[in-house]
């Protein structure tokens, strides 16, 4: 199966520091080495959330990927999905 096409992890979740006006809530931004991934603005705690469950995106590819090569039909299930959609 071919490489993923995603920002190489690891990456990071931190509360960002921009104040934002336009809602009441907090922004988290998501990094990577190479530069931001997204920002994830919300309340308190379902940004932080989403921005941890973002995060750690890379490294449960990486699980499920390591998975279906040692033949685990659900986890290269999950693999073809992701492929289809990237």
């Amino acid at each position: 199966m071919s490489a993923l096409k995603s920002t190489p992890g690891p990456w990071q979740a931190s509360l960002d520091d921009v104040p934002y006006s336009e809602f009441d809530g907090v922004a988290w931004q998501v990094n990577s080495d190479e530069g931001s991934i997204c920002t994830i603005d919300s309340q308190a705690v379902i940004a932080e959330a989403n921005a941890h469950l973002i995060a750690a995106s890379p490294t449960m590819a990486a699980y499920i990927q390591r998975k279906a090569d040692e033949g685990d039909a659900e986890a290269a299930a999950i693999m073809e999905m992701i492929h289809a959609r990237s």
